[in-house]
């Protein structure tokens, strides 16, 4: 049988199928949508949000942290006898750093949560003069990996992760030491790695890292009539394009601060003449898209605003503006996070309203009524209409896309004999082949509904563990396996052909098969490259190799072949164009535009575009533009950092799709 632990792709916690449709995240409609105390938030008051990098969204309320994974809600709480619980339940911010660890800012404390563990650790400041520099209100990690907090008191701290201890700055104003009630409510760092830190109550400071020189912009305030106001600064937010800091207040609306003259402007104020026009004044958060619109969450009933360069106005979305204002649950505003997707979240006192801004693409099926098969690893649709399921750990499921219900072949399940299926095929006589982790492959007339075996033409392939299934053009049927080669059952004259290492092929781990227009089979491989079994039985190898002409990584996860004859083969290292009749190649890296080196699948569409997945989403990609500064490349599901894939139906690799399936993993 099959380890998960070296076994590609078998991805963890397979649990959506997504279609290139509708929305993603189980929003079914662009707009106003709210999740409520009633629906399972541990409490109403919702002080910040964030997603991390699986996609799921964390709430921190003044009762308890909670996971929203689309569906349900997971809370976590402290337990007073459990010192590897919460510090707190009152949570003042969230913030995940580079390594998967989730950092939970408490009025008792620091406390991490390890994504990958599940472990919470507590960290305290201890013989602190002021008690309540424990009370954490912000959290930042700067470019070089160091984790900055804001406390009561002014008080900034560096914290050491080794020695999990913490060095303190109590930052001073100019002319008057700061009020007991004055605390560090935001941190950012600028293009040049100085630190900005808003203070509400003392105002705007920069921190010198390298020096430890603080300065404070207090007294350029005192210009302002509202000074009071203008200092209580909630948010600071750093535009790098413009090298200004945008300083959100509560009172006195946003203020831009320009880093090179020092100096404030009052650009975010509506000019003088638009007298009807309202800007928010009581700000809580500030927060950018991917369309660079600027989003401003307001408290004392001001509710969400969208800041309108063009005409430098504010664009209203508090409920008295909306007709579907049932949907937006409440105007008081404590917090706000605008995700990868441009799904702009926000933290009220009456729960979590989140605002999607435009159609989303992709649809979520999910089986509600059993859980545990939601965990696809391959997926094939029939000329019926019908979705073929192939899970792990739960059999094999099929949904009907007229009735939209899922249900079990019990006949086949019984003669499948095993409950987890890593690939599906549908070849031209609708025969369905179902490949398992450990029983081999067996086949289903979806017509006659017969139990096909052919484990008896070849006993070998009745243990092996089929991780690609692939017909030719001539109806013979290549089944890839994950350490026994590749079988080809030929049911014309009742036969089948074995390849392995033994007789040329260069790995015995198969991930994939395509079949170019002179009927070549090329094979991808786990750690060989890709093998070319030509149409008169050579098999030629293509592997990676010190030269920069050369595959980026013998691992090839998938291989489509374009109209001009090129191979597009999808590597643990990158995507490979593979010009075959001059032999060259052309690579694509994240930091050419994927999102992610990892690629598991590689599709086209009508418009002669492919759509690449990887382990962190979905990328369209343009072969026949110039790809200057990954121009070519259009992150579509950044958000659903969960995503994977690993097969999708054939026919749609044969005409460009316009509707495709997903196998996916995480929520």
């Amino acid at each position: 049988m099959l380890k998960v632990k070296n076994y590609r792709l078998l991805l963890p916690l397979l649990l959506f199928i997504f279609t290139m449709q509708q929305p993603v995240l189980a929003q079914d409609k662009f707009g106003y949508h709210s999740i409520l105390p009633d629906q399972g938030l541990s409490q109403g008051v919702v002080n910040c949000i964030w997603q991390d990098h699986n996609g799921f969204m964390w709430f921190g309320t003044q009762d308890g942290l909670n996971r929203y994974d689309g569906n349900n809600i997971t809370i976590f709480k402290n337990n007073p006898v459990d010192s590897n619980s919460l510090a707190s339940n009152t949570i003042n911010f969230l913030f995940e750093d580079k390594h998967g660890i989730l950092w939970i800012g408490t009025d008792a404390g620091l406390s991490t949560l390890s994504l990958y563990t599940g472990k919470f650790t507590n960290y305290f400041k201890v013989n602190s003069f002021h008690p309540g520099n424990n009370n954490i209100h912000t959290i930042y990690q700067d470019k070089e990996g160091i984790i900055w907090i804001g406390t009561e008191f002014n008080t900034l701290s560096k914290f050491n992760a080794k020695t999990s201890k913490f060095t303190s700055y109590t930052l001073e104003l100019k002319d008057t030491a700061s009020s007991a009630f004055d605390y560090i409510s935001s941190i950012t760092e600028d293009g040049e790695g100085k630190l900005w830190l808003g203070s509400f109550g003392g105002g705007l400071y920069s921190f010198d890292k390298k020096t430890s020189k603080c300065e404070n912009y207090y007294q350029v305030i005192h210009l302002h009539s509202t000074m009071e106001w203008l200092n209580n600064v909630s948010s600071v937010y750093y535009q790098k394009e413009n090298n200004e800091l945008l300083i959100g207040t509560k009172g006195s609306g946003i203020e831009a601060f320009k880093i090179s003259t020092k100096k404030f402007t009052n650009y975010y104020k509506p000019p003088a003449d638009t007298l009807h026009i309202t800007d928010p004044k009581n700000i809580m958060s500030i927060a950018k898209d991917n369309a660079g619109n600027i989003w401003i969450a307001g408290n004392n009933g001001e509710g969400l605003f969208r800041f309108e360069e063009a005409e430098r106005v504010y664009i209203s979305y508090q409920r008295a503006h909306q007709t579907n204002s049932a949907d937006f649950n409440n105007d008081f505003c404590n917090s706000l996070f605008v995700g990868p997707d441009n799904i702009v979240w926000v933290g009220t006192n009456n729960g979590v309203s989140y605002y999607v801004p435009e159609k989303r693409n992709f649809t979520i099926y999910r089986d509600t009524a059993h859980l545990d098969a939601n965990a696809v690893m391959a997926i094939a649709h029939d000329a019926g209409g019908k979705l073929w399921i192939g899970t792990y750990g739960s059999g094999l499921r099929t949904y009907d896309e007229v009735s939209h219900t899922y249900s079990m072949n019990q006949k086949l399940d019984k003669a499948i004999n095993n409950i987890t299926i890593f690939s599906l095929c549908i070849d031209k006589k609708d025969n369905l082949w179902i490949g398992t982790n450990g029983s081999g492959v067996i086949g289903y007339n979806l017509l006659t509904e017969k139990i096909i075996h052919i484990d008896s033409i070849c006993p070998p392939i009745a243990k092996t563990t089929v991780t690609a299934i692939r017909e030719d053009n001539s109806g013979k049927l290549w089944i890839g396996t994950y350490d026994k080669g590749v079988f080809v059952y030929d049911e014309k004259n009742i036969n089948i052909d074995r390849i392995t290492v033994n007789n040329g092929l260069s790995d015995n781990r198969v991930y994939s098969f395509f079949e170019d227009e002179h009927g070549n089979m090329w094979i991808g491989t786990d750690g060989g490259g890709v093998d070319c079994y030509g149409f008169d039985g050579k098999i030629s190898v293509i592997k990676k190799t010190s030269g920069a002409n050369s595959l980026s990584s013998n691992t090839v996860d998938y291989i489509y072949g374009d109209k001009a004859g090129n191979l597009w083969l999808g590597t643990s290292i990158g995507l490979n164009k593979y010009e075959i009749k001059s032999g060259t190649f052309v690579h694509y890296f994240a930091k050419d535009g994927l999102p992610n080196d990892y690629i598991y699948c590689i599709l086209p569409d009508k418009d002669g575009n492919l759509w690449v997945t990887t382990n962190k989403g979905i990328s369209k990609f343009n072969p026949n533009i110039s790809n200057e500064s990954g121009s070519a490349f259009k992150i579509t599901t950044k958000a659903m950092d969960y995503l994977r894939t690993n097969l999708t139906r054939e026919p749609e690799l044969k005409q460009p799709m316009a509707e495709c399936f997903w196998a996916a993993c995480q929520a």
